[in-house]
């Protein structure tokens, strides 16, 4: 598989072929002067942290008499996102299901904020058809849930029984639809944070706290093998802690690592490229995904190979390591955090890791440091297969971010979060503060 990008103007076309898709160059395509990573054929499979299931496209041979894709979209609308949830819902419309592609949909809206399409409340499940009216939800309603708590990982567990098992497809993509912040964003928050949250109960999906990896396993489980993508149309969930999280369970991983404009994901350009050629894997409809977005546009959109976190991971743990034995982890994270691209005002303790490494190699003088900085940067350049960005706002955005607090802050639920428990960079923060 190759995945290239061609010089061209906004509206051109995929360049579609058997085993390869042309994307546009659209605007800032930010590898940030690293070498292209889609083409990397290097994969540490020895390491033994941080997951990462098998993203080889041989894993599976097709089965002729099922669809190619069904995609499962999870839209919590139980919140002040419920206008726009719908909207996404009747984008999906414009384009809708084929027989080679399912768009299966779970939709919850909340019972008093938005009084469009019927004001009606509860949940409900859809298999996406083609309808022109942006208004109202057409698709027939295939189940009535009522009342449902998108909160609670049992609820998102339960659509991804049913639609695996009614919408069976040689591939299969999870994408959670609402309000995210990653394992914990905000400098000034409490640090106990998800994605999908549900005004009407109060509940929320914690990263740390393991609910996101539940029903990416429970997928996994269902599937007999590993998602071929999950997504995330929700602000800034492209983080090495929430890949990490999903890693054992996904193939690949679509997020932003900033935050996304309410309108989300375009739908529709999306769905018309998957419809258009239903054969592309799991890499090429990140990258669709990916671009769609950038040409939108919005902030920023990366699409994460997950079978290259255990290497990813075993590098940030030589790193730590270096760090640590060298005694420089306070001068080090209080250079080059602050000047790292972070996401939330010039406090922000989430950078993107490549952007913090380069900072690294920049202020460290120790040889071990900077030998370990460079394998780590290889590491993740081999991780992210596309990183865009958009306004020099996020120029600094590579692909995927990292906790890296100047000031050495380790919240409790970092310290006792998997990643923590499995991996060494916590122990790299903490050594900020003596």
């Amino acid at each position: 598989m190759l995945l290239a990008f061609v010089l061209g103007c906004p509206d051109v076309a995929f360049d579609i072929a058997p085993d390869a898709i042309a994307f546009p160059e659209t605007g800032l395509v930010d590898t940030g002067g690293r070498p292209d990573t889609a083409d990397s054929a290097d994969s540490a499979d020895s390491a033994d942290s941080g997951g990462g299931a098998d993203t080889s496209d041989t894993a599976d041979s097709a089965d002729p008499d099922l669809a190619d894709w069904t995609i499962l979209v999870f839209v919590n609308g139980d919140n002040d996102l419920e206008k726009w949830a719908l909207a996404d819902v009747n984008e999906m419309e414009l384009v809708g299901s084929t027989d080679r592609v399912n768009v299966v949909v779970q939709l919850d809206r909340s019972p008093g904020i938005w009084g469009g399409d019927g004001d009606w409340s509860g949940a409900r499940r859809y298999r996406i058809e083609q309808d022109e009216d942006i208004r109202v939800i057409a698709s027939p309603v295939l189940e009535d849930l009522g009342d449902v708590d998108s909160g609670d990982p049992s609820t998102l567990q339960d659509f991804v029984r049913w639609g695996i098992t009614n919408y069976p497809a040689n591939h299969t993509m999870f994408v959670f639809w609402d309000h995210g912040d990653g394992w914990s964003f905000g400098p000034d928050e409490p640090e106990t944070k998800g994605v999908s949250y549900d005004y009407s109960s109060g509940n929320n999906l914690s990263v740390a706290g393991g609910d996101v990896t539940a029903v990416v396993h429970d997928a996994a489980t269902v599937l007999g093998k590993p998602l071929d993508a999950v997504g995330f149309d929700a602000c800034t969930m492209a983080q090495w802690e929430v890949a990490y999280s999903v890693a054992d369970d996904a193939r690949f991983m679509v997020a932003s690592e900033d935050y996304e404009d309410v309108a989300g994901w375009p739908y529709d350009a999306v769905l018309a490229d998957l419809t258009t050629y239903p054969q592309m894997d799991a890499a090429e409809l990140g990258s669709s995904i990916a671009l769609r977005f950038h040409e939108i546009p919005d902030s920023t959109m990366s699409v994460v190979d997950l079978g290259q976190l255990p290497a990813l991971t075993a590098s940030l743990d030589t790193l730590s390591d270096a760090i640590v034995a060298s005694g420089t982890a306070g001068p080090l994270f209080a250079a080059a955090a602050p000047i790292a691209q972070g996401y939330d005002g010039p406090n922000s303790r989430q950078h993107d890791l490549l952007d913090l490494l380069d900072g690294f190699a920049t202020y460290s003088s120790d040889a071990d440091v900077l030998a370990a900085t460079a394998a780590a940067q290889a590491a993740a350049q081999d991780a992210v297969v596309v990183s865009y960005y958009d306004g020099n706002g996020v120029k600094g955005s590579a692909g995927l971010t990292i906790w890296s607090p100047s000031d050495g802050s380790l919240p409790p639920i970092y310290s006792s979060a998997p990643w923590s428990a499995a991996s060494r960079w916590d122990e790299a923060i903490a050594a900020v503060t003596p």
